[in-house]
């Protein structure tokens, strides 16, 4: 599966990946807002959630270049739930002990199946997952306007593509609905029966396209024969004469050259 890798037991799910920590968000009253989204890589291990992101070294040899930093570890013990809109959208929140996460991923089934595997394994309790279209996550308290609750709101759109609309404290995402909670995979080339019943074989009352009377007889298929081919190397047995037959012929020629005595004139004063 593209940007799914999986490692001593750690799933990586790689870019494209957005988290958006809450103090990323910059709620002031409005018109004036700023939404600012961060992209994160995501690491499912057997301990916890890691998020990953990048950013550039200031100071020292390494003054310019981009490395890797650990911007959050959720351990299993600390998360207590996951909330989700009833649509098909990639958002998520994790509700952790000391503030929420929403995120935003491409793999959100995959990732969620794995949590809550991983999280029943430690914990031996089942992760709890609410379904709704409103939910309020926790966001982290940083200097003096940080802090407090915020509510995401999820209503029907026209497309697959979320459409994002911050206004004061509320993130509206319109986003359509997508397949049913009812619905099951199928396998791909495999035949829907709508009917419920068997298919019949199909007619034979036609033949080349033209329809056959009752009374009329079927038609019959052209006889074909087949004969062996022999080789033209040797002669058939029929024709060889046989071996004792032409010994015969051989015998009877020389006992008749040898009767051929008579023939000859006598000698004068001897009689025949």
């Amino acid at each position: 599966m593209p940007g799914l890798t999986t490692q001593h037991g750690v799933n990586f799910f790689h870019l494209p990946f957005t988290h958006t920590h809450s103090h990323s968000y910059s709620f002031s009253p409005p018109p004036i807002f700023s939404l600012q989204s961060i992209k994160r890589d995501l690491i499912l291990s057997p301990k916890g959630i890691y998020l990953i992101g990048r950013e550039k070294v200031k100071k020292g040899p390494e003054k310019g270049q981009i490395k890797e930093v650990l911007k959050r570890k959720l351990e299993f013990e600390s998360i207590h739930s996951v909330s989700l809109s009833m649509r098909q959208d990639d958002f998520f929140i994790v509700h952790e002990a000391q503030y929420d996460s929403l995120l935003e991923s491409n793999f959100k089934t995959e990732f969620l199946s794995l949590l809550c595997k991983r999280y029943e394994e430690v914990t031996k309790n089942k992760l709890s997952l609410s379904f709704n279209d409103r939910l309020e996550f926790r966001v982290k308290k940083e200097g003096w306007g940080g802090g407090g609750t915020r509510v995401v709101v999820f209503q029907r759109g026209q497309g697959d593509l979320a459409e994002i609309k911050p206004a004061g404290k509320t993130l509206t995402i319109n986003v359509g609905d997508g397949l049913p909670k009812t619905s099951k995979p199928t396998k791909k080339g495999s035949p829907q029966n709508h009917g419920g019943g068997r298919s019949q074989p199909p007619s034979r009352g036609h033949q080349n396209g033209a329809p056959r009377g009752r009374d009329a007889p079927p038609p019959q298929q052209p006889e074909q024969t087949y004969s062996i081919p022999q080789k033209q190397n040797r002669p058939p047995s029929a024709a060889l004469p046989k071996l004792g037959s032409l010994n015969t012929r051989r015998g009877s020629a020389q006992t008749q050259q040898g009767n051929l005595d008579f023939l000859n004139v006598p000698d004068q004063g001897v009689s025949g």
